[in-house]
């Protein structure tokens, strides 16, 4: 008699607790909602027999999984294989899609993105979509005195997007993504006329750069049937909080205060494979709708500087690719 009372008097406890915890939530719910952003609602749309290359971050595995459940294959560039295979499993996993590879690219080495182009070259005839999704903020610098942060963000996706160019060319249509970010307003200058030395502004440089490497490439591309657009991702509480932290706080909750991984991959995904977007170029676009990029990104002639400096950096020739 009395467990019947106690298992009744907790079951009127519980559905008594889940109405008033479910208040809030439902005031909230908007708060939500803006919050995570737009959505790529286009199931639909397949990609079948397309060769997708994705160099990572924050983001890339919730790309991955959307991209590998619409049949298309993906290739995975990590810094670190071990790592990368655990990505591969998990990809595999949610989707059933077997045709999921991981390729060593370490985007702060030259010879890393030259061993990447070389080998996909070998294995793969056309390349349909190019994600530079990996970004990384490091105050140092290497060897030659360049910024890590630069190099990695900008630097590394110049090189390698120019080793796949002739394959994207081929593939036409063919659509290259490119990871960038809204804080680029915050940054006027790029790093030869700088003297600033902190891990956030040479983030905000690199950001700056993406969009008028976006935009400058996109001019240079016209008529090819290769398109380029840069977006921003939106802020995810595994990008700006310690995993320890994250780990103690329910996911329900953070979502009211940052973005989901896969509310973040949503505009990359749209621009990835939306129809619509079909010959669409050189634009930038936040939670999934285009967006006007700052004063400084739209600067052509601080393109072409950008454009001619990425080249000596990087050590190539622009007439070998153009």
């Amino acid at each position: 008699m009395m467990k019947t009372i106690v298992e009744r008097t907790s079951m009127v406890f519980n559905v008594f607790w889940t109405i008033i915890m479910a208040i809030p939530k439902r005031l909230l719910a908007p708060v939500r909602k803006y919050v995570q952003g737009g959505q790529f609602r286009k199931g639909f749309v397949q990609l079948e027999d397309k060769i997708v290359v994705i160099t990572g971050g924050e983001s890339s595995l919730e790309i991955a999984v959307d991209l590998a459940r619409r049949e298309a294959k993906i290739v995975l560039g990590v810094k670190d294989l071990a790592k990368g295979e655990k990505i591969i499993d998990e990809i595999i996993d949610r989707t059933g899609n077997t045709n999921v590879t991981v390729q060593e690219l370490n985007l702060a080495s030259f010879d890393s993105i030259k061993s990447f182009a070389e080998h996909f070259r070998e294995n793969e005839k056309h390349l349909d979509i190019l994600i530079n999704s990996f970004e990384e903020i490091d105050s140092g610098q290497n060897e030659e005195g360049i910024e890590m942060t630069m190099l990695q963000n900008h630097y590394g996706h110049f090189l390698l997007t120019l080793l796949l160019l002739d394959v994207l060319r081929k593939s036409s249509p063919s659509r290259i993504v490119v990871k960038s970010s809204k804080l680029h307003r915050f940054s006027k200058k790029l790093p030869q006329e700088s003297t600033g030395t902190s891990s956030c502004s040479g983030y905000f440089r690199s950001k700056l750069a993406n969009v008028l490497f976006t935009r400058h490439l996109a001019r240079k591309l016209s008529g090819t049937g290769v398109t380029v657009n840069c977006y921003h991702e939106g802020f995810t509480a595994q990008k700006i909080l310690p995993e320890s932290l994250t780990k103690k706080i329910d996911s329900s909750i953070l979502e009211y205060f940052f973005k989901t991984p896969r509310s973040a991959a949503q505009t990359p995904i749209r621009l990835a494979v939306d129809p619509d977007l079909e010959g669409l170029s050189g634009k930038f676009f936040a939670d999934c709708e285009e967006m006007e990029p700052s004063e400084v990104a739209k600067n052509a002639t601080l393109a072409e500087w950008l454009w001619k400096q990425s080249f000596t950096v990087t050590g190539t020739k622009e007439e070998d690719f153009f």
